[in-house]
């Protein structure tokens, strides 16, 4: 509830998240602000964490220091809003989601441990917001590394699952307590994404159009290696589990970038 009125807008896991924080910590401003605080530097360690898996430890180094050098990102950084942490948990879901394609079918297992939870977040945390990068993030590396494998392994599916059956649980649950307590529905969420569903003027069908310029500017420098990763004369002499992680990587990005037109 806001202010004493069904508040249905967002889903509830940044604001119990937020309410913990209060809990322990006591009302204040910084308490507020903390768990978006958290979130973008977990990202920062995951980001290196990743990198350094897939392209070596300088590698990982250079990440994070390009991921602290993201200057679109740092209001969303020290903000109270749901931003900062759904993009840790979305981020999270997209790489292990590739790590599954990528691995060797016995270790797929131990990272549905990781994505099935970081699904759950997610859509906990804002609904679909965060699902082009995820679906980018099955559908992409398998396109462009030409291969089906990322889209047959179980562990990839049943994360899927697992979070839709988490916010599922949720629903039933809220759905349940708003009848019992005869509160009047609040559907302003569900209008809210019906009207962002597809582009319903001019200047929001030229921001669609505009996403992958207004992303790739947001980016820079960073940006910058999707171009290198595209250059053969740079990942030529890589080994094959390179460039079959670059493409992975590249290919997540256009799928979500395209989804998200």
């Amino acid at each position: 509830q806001l202010y004493d009125e069904l508040y249905l807008r967002k889903p509830p896991l940044h604001y119990w998240i937020i309410a913990a924080f209060e809990h322990v910590l006591g009302p204040r401003e910084w308490v507020w602000r903390l768990p978006s605080v958290v979130s973008a530097a977990a990202l920062g360690a995951f980001v290196c964490l990743m990198s350094g898996r897939w392209f070596g430890r300088t590698a990982g180094r250079v990440a994070a220091v390009a991921y602290m050098g993201l200057f679109a990102l740092w209001g969303q950084h020290r903000g109270a809003d749901i931003d900062a942490f759904n993009t840790l948990v979305t981020v999270v879901a997209a790489c292990a989601l590739i790590e599954i394609g990528l691995t060797e079918r016995r270790s797929q297992w131990r990272w549905l441990f990781v994505t099935a939870p970081a699904v759950g977040a997610m859509l906990l945390a804002k609904g679909p917001g965060g699902l082009p990068l995820v679906i980018g993030a099955i559908l992409g590396p398998a396109a462009f590394n030409r291969s089906w494998q990322p889209l047959v392994r179980p562990a990839v599916w049943l994360s899927l699952l697992l979070g839709a059956v988490a916010v599922g649980a949720w629903a039933f649950a809220a759905h349940h307590a708003i009848e019992a307590r005869g509160l009047s529905a609040d559907t302003t969420g569900i209008q809210e994404a019906a009207r962002r569903l597809y582009p319903h003027d001019l200047p929001s069908l030229l921001g669609g159009l505009a996403l992958p310029l207004v992303l790739f500017a947001y980016g820079m420098p960073a940006t910058l290696a999707i171009v290198v990763a595209l250059d053969r004369n740079v990942t030529g002499p890589a080994p094959p589990r390179f460039k079959q992680t670059l493409r992975a990587l590249v290919g997540t990005l256009a799928v979500a970038v395209g989804i998200a037109m």
